[in-house]
């Protein structure tokens, strides 16, 4: 059986050589161990979120603040590194920071990041085996921890498939977003041709990776359950090193997007592969993207150029907090599904409300994910050193296991915040079990390291981005909406 888990990471700074780090070892009372997290995450580019490592510091100083409390032999030490989008890049930073920080975990941003990092322990070299879990915040790719996942070779197929528990992720699949996005996109004209030319034509702009083709290929499944005749149109971007201030490229992704000819008709059978191409098949009754926020950015910038007048719609990536802050009022009338900014159970508000006083905004897109991975990885360490002579000697296979008894249903209820978190770790050293409820949602990792969390159908109006609707795909993975 697989074993599994359930992830996380993350959390502060102070440049040093492979990355930023929050220690306290120095402040360390005596007999009291660090235990190290890696984060191996985009933090310069365009296409960085940079809310999380903020969101990450605040789930470390609950945790050290609970820790002391608790009268803990541990605390928690972040390191923070840059991959600037670049999967080589983050490979690199993941070994560094497991071979010369010691890290007994990592968090990661991308699906692509996450699935490079993995690939690394099932590959032919042993020599890179990092033996640690992997948390990843924002890996909608639905093939990834699939035990039924096909890759491009036999390594790739190993490494979605996971058989050795190392992958988690606190965000749900691409598959849940497009459930909900199919039945917008549905409702709207006849069987969701909104321009009346008899055709269901949906134009999609992904990236070259598994979660760019892994969002069409689910997609074009939706929407051939309700219109088998649906043509969905694939546009591959070609990144991920895109310069995002390319006009001409842009705008000539643009004129693909709206044209009346399919360059690429998605294949049913296979992720990768095209149909032959169609000249004269009609213009998109709507066009959708999966992309990073900079290139999201940049294409909406071009089709506002090209005075568009589809509906777009988007992935969660869009919700980004410089997309309103770039594009202003033209993100009014663009959708979108993303994870709810955080639960609205008493865990999520208190996130919501420290994070508020703590650092003086209001959650952002995904930060309630990052809080979480980095809430539960910490735990997991915690837990998995407990009765060793030396803490720091915890194994990374230890910490994987520990990830899959944080959410025992008849442990007590562990919600968020440092006396929570004393919580925890008093349960731990009376060999009790918890529950942990996160600023997410439950946080319970199924059998392969998947999570479910609420999702929104969010709107831009007036410049800013609201909520219209909200789906609870936590209780029924199928994500009716909440009356």
């Amino acid at each position: 059986m697989v074993r599994r888990r359930r992830g996380v990471m993350v959390a502060a700074l102070m440049v040093l050589g492979c990355g930023s780090e929050s220690s306290p070892t120095s402040m360390n009372p005596p007999g009291v161990q660090t235990l190290v997290l890696g984060a191996v995450m985009d933090q310069a580019s365009a296409s960085a979120y940079y809310s999380w490592p903020s969101s990450a510091k605040l789930a470390v100083d609950q945790i050290n603040e609970g820790l002391t409390m608790a009268g803990a032999p541990v605390r928690i030490s972040l390191v923070l590194t840059d991959t600037a989008q670049d999967a080589s890049v983050a490979t690199m930073k993941s070994l560094e920071v497991v071979r010369m920080r010691n890290a007994k975990a990592l968090m990661v941003d991308t699906s692509r990041n996450a699935i490079a990092i993995t690939k690394m322990m099932y590959d032919a070299d042993p020599a890179n085996d990092l033996n640690v879990p992997i948390t990843c915040v924002t890996c909608t790719a639905p093939n990834l921890n699939d035990p039924m996942a096909m890759g491009t070779d036999d390594v790739d197929t190993a490494t979605l498939r996971d058989a050795a528990g190392w992958s988690f992720r606190t965000c749900n699949r691409a598959t849940e977003q497009t459930a909900v996005l199919q039945r917008v996109i549905l409702s709207r004209g006849t069987k969701g041709d909104a321009n009346g030319d008899g055709k269901f034509k949906v134009a999609i702009l992904v990236l070259d990776d598994n979660s760019g083709h892994g969002f069409v290929t689910s997609t074009r499944k939706q929407f051939a359950a309700t219109n088998p005749d649906v043509i969905v149109e694939k546009i591959v971007l070609p990144g991920p090193a895109i310069d995002i201030n390319n006009s001409i490229f842009w705008d000539g992704i643009a004129a693909k997007l709206v044209d009346d000819n399919s360059d690429c008709v998605q294949d049913p059978n296979t992720a990768t592969a095209c149909l032959p191409p169609a000249t004269g098949d009609g213009e998109p009754d709507v066009i959708m993207e999966n992309l990073n926020p900079g290139y999201n950015i940049a294409i909406s910038k071009a089709l506002t150029r090209a005075q568009n007048h589809i509906t777009f719609f988007h992935a969660h990536a869009f919700r980004a907090p410089q997309t309103a802050e770039i594009l202003r009022s033209a993100i009014d009338g663009q959708q979108g599904v993303c994870a709810v900014l955080y639960d609205s159970s008493p865990s999520g508000m208190k996130f919501a409300s420290d994070m508020h006083t703590a650092l003086g905004r209001d959650p952002a897109l995904l930060d309630s994910s990052v809080y979480d991975a980095t809430v539960t990885l910490s735990l997991a360490m915690v837990k998995a050193s407990r009765g060793l002579p030396d803490p720091s000697m915890v194994t990374g296979a230890q910490v994987r296991d520990a990830l899959s008894q944080l959410n025992d249903k008849a442990g007590e209820v562990v919600g968020v915040g440092a006396a929570e978190f004393a919580k925890a770790f008093q349960k731990f050293a009376a060999g009790a079990p918890i529950n942990y409820e996160g600023a997410s949602g439950p946080v319970d990792f199924d059998a392969y390291g998947n999570v479910w969390v609420k999702l929104a159908l969010y709107a831009g109006m007036d410049g800013t981005f609201v909520d219209v609707q909200k789906f609870d795909c936590i209780s029924d993975h199928s994500c009716p909406a909440v009356p």
